[in-house]
């Protein structure tokens, strides 16, 4: 299996809080800035312009052939 990550449309799934920066007992720091915050239609198109290189790259590096493969369920 193969698996990869990408910096491009990392703002689109954040914790505004923790850290140094939004401590979470920092009196600013509110409990919404603790909570995972996704873009979920956002993360959803990015990751569309990412998945064909991603399993074209993935293919080569296992030595796959496309037509062996009858589904791919990215997560």
């Amino acid at each position: 299996m193969a698996a990869a990550t990408y910096s491009s449309g990392a703002d689109l799934t954040v914790i505004r809080g923790g850290g140094t920066l939004h401590h979470p007992n920092d009196p600013t720091t509110t409990p919404e800035m603790n909570l995972f915050h996704m873009e979920g239609p956002a993360v959803f198109r990015q990751s569309l312009r990412e998945l064909g290189s991603f399993l074209t790259t993935s293919f080569d590096r296992l030595n796959w052939e496309r037509r062996s493969v009858d589904a791919v369920v990215p997560h």
